[in-house]
């Protein structure tokens, strides 16, 4: 079933995941890599990931129609979801 919000909007969400061993971005890449088309499935879009220097977090950037899409998304390809936060850029400019 896709999802979409209901004003056709789309927002950005972040996912936090901590991993509990140590692994490589390689490994990662490779694992979100395979499961796109869960995301596609659920209208989301992959934006960018930060991984943290002990490789134990990453904060990954989605678009979506709504957090419970990319919960679906994650869920249903084996994805490790700490937390998950809708969110919103701010740019220096905007200050």
């Amino acid at each position: 079933t896709r999802h979409y919000s209901k004003n056709n909007q789309s927002i950005n969400v972040i996912v936090k995941r901590e991993l509990e061993f140590s692994t490589t971005f390689e490994t990662l890449q490779l694992q979100e890599e395979n499961s796109i088309s869960c995301l596609n499935m659920h209208n989301v879009t992959f934006i960018k990931t930060y991984f943290s220097l002990d490789q134990k977090y990453m904060l990954c950037m989605y678009n979506a129609p709504d957090v419970e899409s990319v919960r679906i998304s994650q869920r249903q390809a084996k994805m490790p979801i700490s937390d998950i936060y809708s969110c919103k850029e701010l740019l220096p400019k905007m200050f």
